[in-house]
Order: C-alpha cells, then sequence, then structure tokens
C-alpha cells in the first residue's frame, strides 16, 4: 500500500496504458446521476468526493484528494517519494509483487498491488492521476512525462499495418510528424480532413480512408494548433459510429490541449481525451466510457471490456 493509499495497479506504464485503451473504460449508467456517483471512489477516507450528502466540487477536491496524513507520518503536505525503488517487507512480497506487475498471475481477492519501481508507479504519480481525472470528469487517468509521449502511445495502442487513421488538420508539430512520417513507414495511412471543413471534409477524407484500410482511429485536435480552427466533436462521433464495424465503434481521439477541462470537456462525447500541458507539467491521457452509456443503454462488469465500444 502506498502513502497515498490503494494502488490501483502496478503494471509497466506503456503496457498498462497500452492495454487500458484497447479495452476501453467499464460502462456505467450515467443517465440522473451526480458528478459524486459517476465518478466511483474508494470508500477509504482519502478517496472521499462527498461530504456528507453534498458532492465536493473539483476545486476543493485538488486540496487533498488521494492522500492521507496517517499513512505518512502525519505530514499535512504529500511528500515527494524522491525515489527510484521501494523496499519489501520480504522476498516473497517482492516475488508476489512482481508476478502482478507483470501479468504472471491473477490478482487474488482484496489484494492491494505494492510499489515497485517509480516508473511503474509512484504515490504522488497516482496522486497526480487521480485529481486530473476528476477536473476531465473522466473514470482514470494515466500520466506521462511529455505530451508526445501519450499521443504516441494513444495511436499505437489502435494503428495497424494495414490500416488508416483519420485526422484533423493543421494538428501540432510533433503529432503531425508522427502521423506523416514515423506511423507510414509501418504501413499505417494518415488521412487528413480540415479542421474548418465541416462534415462534408470529414465524409470525403473517410471514404479515401476506407479504400486505404480499415480506420484505426479519429484523431482531432480542437482548437486546431496553430490556426485555433474548430472541429464539430458531435459529427466526428457521428462518423466513428458510422465506421463502426463488428459492433465496435471506432476510437475517437480529441486532443484537449487548448481549452483544457475548464472550458471544454470532450469525455461527454468521446471515450479518450489527451490533455497535453507539457510545459507546466506531464501529459496525461484521461479514458471515459459515458458517452457510450448515454447511447447503448448497456453496461459491463467495470474494470471489464465494454464490447459495445
Amino acid at each position: 500500500m502506498s502513502a497515498f493509499g490503494t494502488k490501483r495497479t502496478s503494471e509497466p506504464h506503456l503496457r498498462r496504458a497500452a492495454q487500458w485503451l484497447l479495452e476501453g473504460a467499464a460502462c456505467l449508467n450515467m443517465d440522473d446521476m451526480p458528478l459524486a456517483e459517476v465518478m466511483p471512489m474508494s470508500s477509504k477516507s482519502w478517496h472521499a468526493s462527498t461530504l456528507g450528502a453534498r458532492p465536493l466540487a473539483p476545486e476543493t477536491l485538488m486540496m487533498g484528494y488521494g492522500y492521507d496524513p496517517h499513512l505518512s507520518e502525519r505530514s499535512l503536505k504529500p511528500p515527494l517519494f524522491l525515489t527510484s525503488t521501494f523496499v519489501f517487507r520480504s522476498a516473497e512480497d517482492g516475488k508476489a509483487f512482481f508476478e502482478l506487475a507483470y501479468g504472471l498471475r491473477q490478482k487474488r481477492p482484496n489484494e492491494e498491488p505494492g510499489l515497485i519501481y517509480s516508473r511503474i508507479n509512484n504515490p504522488d504519480l497516482e496522486m497526480l492521476e487521480d485529481r486530473l481525472a476528476i477536473w476531465d470528469e473522466a473514470d482514470g487517468s494515466l500520466v506521462f512525462a511529455s505530451g508526445m509521449a501519450a499521443i504516441s502511445t494513444t495511436l499505437w495502442a489502435y494503428a495497424r499495418p494495414g490500416t488508416a487513421i483519420l485526422h484533423s488538420d493543421p494538428i501540432y508539430g510533433g503529432t503531425d510528424f508522427l502521423l506523416k512520417k514515423i506511423l507510414p513507414q509501418f504501413g499505417v495511412y494518415p488521412v487528413a480532413f480540415s479542421a474548418e471543413g465541416g462534415v462534408e471534409a470529414m465524409q470525403i477524407a473517410a471514404e479515401k480512408a476506407q479504400k486505404l484500410g480499415s480506420v484505426a482511429a479519429i484523431y482531432v485536435e480542437t482548437p486546431a494548433n496553430p490556426t485555433n480552427g474548430i472541429v464539430d466533436i458531435a459529427a466526428a462521433r457521428v462518423l466513428a459510429e458510422h465506421l463502426a464495424t463488428d459492433g465496435r465503434r471506432l476510437p475517437l481521439i480529441v486532443d484537449n490541449t487548448f481549452l483544457g477541462p475548464l472550458y471544454q470537456t470532450p469525455l461527454r462525447l468521446v471515450r479518450i481525451s489527451l490533455s497535453l500541458r507539457s510545459r507546466n507539467m506531464s501529459a496525461a491521457i484521461l479514458i471515459s466510457s459515458r458517452a457510450a452509456v448515454r447511447d447503448q443503454r448497456q453496461c459491463s462488469n467495470r474494470f471489464a471490456a465494454c464490447e459495445q465500444f
């Protein structure tokens, strides 16, 4: 157990991200539910999101969510865990932690994954991920050291040789280079549509992409960098549903860097949102399934893959 409470996972970070993106977040029935119930939290005190029956606002939760002073020598503020590795209570504990981290066995009932290595999991990192998820109204988040680490991990989770990625244009320079110079070397075809071209531009690009191969994902950046062009997220979602194969809607990924969660909340319409704030903090992948629930009305168990996604 970390100084901040129960660890969600201890899988290596990139593997954890790819698996999460592929499986999708669990579907929950969000209709007529207050925000505190929409985002299920641990019953432990450091994951409390209500005061009595009153849901706490994100501004309030930022002050202490995910941290319990009693687990850190009663320090009022969370300490910085400036360590690469963590000490195991016994060799048996270390063996169990590594087995679970690398998928060598299933998690036992009531088992809490342990801390191994800060690149894999770290108490400060987990608290940051929890709080970012609150701002974006997400079911969860993954934090990376750079924006391109988050973007490339997301796209590699879906891209396969012979597939196409439909994307808005213009987009951030690093993303543009990845899509147009790097991914084609692996047989992945980028197909662009104008950010301000409307539905017609999306449809024309989608037809072109389908001729190249199956469409792996739709990637939009809105407002666009550097023109501030606006992409119709709702229209992109309709297109994703139209391009669905085998009952699975295409993943619609939104780069929400320019506006952020205070002014735009893409996760109300899509499953994956990227918040890239590398100049003042790390980048994050935020995941939610509530947009699908409004349409599908069918849910799976939490942490299970939502097959309708």
